[in-house]
């Protein structure tokens, strides 16, 4: 009996959407990658448990996924983490102070 309410009380994994967003990004049709981001907004709305690690790219990129942390629903843990240099992270502290971890590497 307490082994099925200990089981009842732990909360599903996490759903990754790295590689997923990775792809989005790195499309250099500029408009379609517009509609996917739009299409991952819309997919999302409603998952409570996510997470997102990724390489420092671009500042839009950075903002991007700052935006996308903004969207969480209520009630949800959302966790996104950047892997950037310390210049990196300078560049865009606003999107660091915004709930994004930084995870620190070397150039």
């Amino acid at each position: 009996m307490e082994k099925e309410s200990a089981i009842q009380n732990e909360a599903p994994a996490p759903l990754d959407i790295s590689d997923r967003v990775m792809d989005i990004l790195a499309n250099p049709d500029a408009v379609l990658a517009v509609k996917e981001r739009m299409a991952l907004r819309r997919e999302l709305e409603g998952v409570k448990n996510l997470t997102l690690t990724l390489d420092y790219t671009t500042l839009n990129h950075a903002k991007f996924l700052k935006s996308l942390l903004q969207s969480q629903p209520l009630g949800g843990t959302w966790k996104f983490a950047i892997r950037a240099t310390e210049s990196q992270m300078k560049e865009a502290a606003n999107v660091f102070a915004s709930g994004v971890d930084w995870i620190p590497v070397e150039k």
